[in-house]
């Protein structure tokens, strides 16, 4: 990855303000789905996960401000790991708030 690109600079920035992460990635980590069969060798899942929110900002034209970009993403986030667990998305948001987030339902 080039490092003008937006992705690559979104990793370095994340890399150089969050140092407790480590490097962006390594070499070894490109293989991983080759030794561990769990890890799927696509993002689908990713981009899947993130589809909803895409549309959503594309309908209503994105966000009046970053407050409520960070609420809808903190939102879909709950809702999204909530469903990955089996739980009701009304429960999951429930449980955060309260902060007693738990997966087992």
């Amino acid at each position: 990855m080039a490092f003008g690109t937006t992705g690559a600079r979104s990793l370095y920035f994340v890399a150089a303000e969050w140092p407790e992460f480590g490097p962006p990635f390594t070499r070894g980590q490109f293989f991983t789905f080759m030794t561990d069969r769990q890890v799927p060798p696509t993002n689908n899942g990713a981009e899947r996960a993130l589809r909803p929110s895409v549309v959503f900002r594309k309908v209503t034209n994105g966000f009046r401000s970053l407050w409520g970009a960070d609420v809808h993403a903190l939102t879909r986030s709950v809702i999204g790991t909530a469903r990955l667990n089996g739980i009701a998305a009304y429960q999951a948001i429930e449980n955060a708030l309260r902060g007693t987030v738990s997966f087992l339902s």
